[in-house]
């Protein structure tokens, strides 16, 4: 803990944090007119630059309807995720346990499907593209043998 000068209060302070991602705490005093000191307040605050790690299950083009399970493995600080057919609109954000499951227009297409994902503290992570092929809902004829 490095200790730093008296200052006249002002109405805002700018803090430098130690090096590094992590928890951190932050100390103050208040000193008045007659040189009686408060006790000393602190806040703890967690330093997050790093932005979360997006990673893809399966590399290869997915084949399916038009509701597809994106094949991803989320770390447990991401918050949200968003996806976007490329060129197009980014959805909003949707929480991780109820935002992987995404629509995509119904009809037959090859589409190339872009993700990204914010931690908890606003990081974003790159965008990982999936190249989906939406096929239509299949029936299924079997062969009838003749007499």
């Amino acid at each position: 803990m490095a200790r730093a000068g008296w200052t006249d209060v002002p109405a805002q302070t700018l803090w430098t944090l130690p090096e590094g991602d992590g928890l951190k705490t932050v100390y103050a005093q208040v000193r008045d007119r007659r040189g009686l000191l408060s006790q000393v307040a602190t806040a703890t605050v967690i330093l997050d630059r790093v932005a979360p790690e997006l990673v893809l299950t399966f590399e290869g083009m997915v084949v399916g309807p038009p509701v597809l399970q994106l094949p991803l493995i989320l770390g447990t600080d991401i918050a949200g995720l968003r996806w976007r057919v490329t060129g197009g609109v980014w959805s909003d954000w949707r929480a991780p346990d109820d935002g992987s499951l995404v629509a995509l227009p119904d009809r037959f297409a090859i589409y190339a499907l872009e993700v990204q994902a914010r931690d908890l503290a606003g990081n974003l992570s790159a965008i990982r593209t999936i190249a989906v092929t939406v096929v239509p809902a299949a029936i299924f004829l079997p062969q009838i043998a003749g007499p």
